[in-house]
Order: structure tokens, then C-alpha cells, then sequence
């Protein structure tokens, strides 16, 4: 017994801890969630009360960098044609140097078209938001499908 709560002893302290966010990252973090939130429930502020004024995206299927008016125009064309069903975002890196916050993560989002059929996406996506009169704002997103072989 007491080699075995020795064993879980050591793992315990040897096993690396999470990384401690700052107040910055979380409120960083806090408005990527949020705006996932907005976006799967179709309330229709995701992009446009998210975006910094010079706001642009770009995604792997996109030929050239979308500005606001576009990416808007692609949003709603996705919540007219799919349907959110279930996503899951986990963040890799929150960067902050001033106003300026960089964040990385993987998404997987799972979505029903209008003929009923479900469609399974991982991505990986990097956006940088920018602090505004003390909100965070996105000003720019890039997702693509990561090589997970």
C-alpha cells in the first residue's frame, strides 16, 4: 500500500502542471468562447459584434483574405445552409504583448445540412484581437484542416 501511494506521489509531482492563465489570456479567452457560443446559436452578432474595424479572415478553403462584409456574408449563408450540432474549441496558446492578443487553438465542429446529413470538421485556427476602450476585438482569423496522419 504505501509503495503504491508512493508511486501516485511521484507521478503527481512529477506530472507538469497546467499552465496558469492570467486575468488578460482569460478575458482573451472568455470572448473567443463567446463568440462560439453566438455563432452556433445563429444569434447573428458573430462576426459583426466581435470585429475591430479592418477585421479580415482567411480560411483554407479561401482563395484571398475576406474582409468584415464578406465573412459576415459567409456566415449567414452557413446558418442558412447548416446547422451547428455539437463544436468543442481547446486553446493551445493566448499570447498577449499590450493590446494585442494572439490566440491558437483547435476546433471540432459538427454540422447538419439541410438534407439531414452530418458533417465532422477539425481545424485549427489562429485569431488576433486587439483591446478597444478596454474590450477585445477580433481583428484577424485564420482556420485551416490540420494533417493529423
Amino acid at each position: 500500500m504505501k509503495l503504491v501511494l508512493g508511486i501516485l506521489l511521484m507521478l503527481m509531482v512529477s506530472a507538469p502542471a497546467v499552465a496558469e492563465w492570467s486575468e488578460q489570456q482569460t478575458a482573451v479567452w472568455s470572448v473567443v468562447q463567446q463568440s462560439w457560443v453566438d455563432d452556433a446559436e445563429e444569434t447573428g452578432e458573430w462576426p459583426t459584434s466581435f470585429a475591430a474595424d479592418g477585421y479580415s479572415s482567411w480560411g483554407d478553403t479561401d482563395a484571398l483574405p475576406n474582409n468584415l462584409a464578406e465573412s459576415d456574408a459567409g456566415v449567414r449563408f452557413g446558418d442558412e445552409s447548416a446547422t451547428t450540432r455539437f463544436y468543442q474549441i481547446k486553446p493551445a496558446t493566448i499570447d498577449i504583448n499590450g493590446d494585442t492578443a494572439v490566440v491558437n487553438y483547435y476546433a471540432t465542429v459538427v454540422s447538419e445540412n439541410n438534407e439531414g446529413e452530418r458533417e465532422r470538421e477539425v481545424s485549427a485556427i489562429t485569431e488576433t484581437l486587439v483591446r478597444r476602450d478596454g474590450n477585445w476585438l477580433f481583428m484577424a482569423s485564420s482556420g485551416w484542416t490540420p494533417d493529423l496522419d
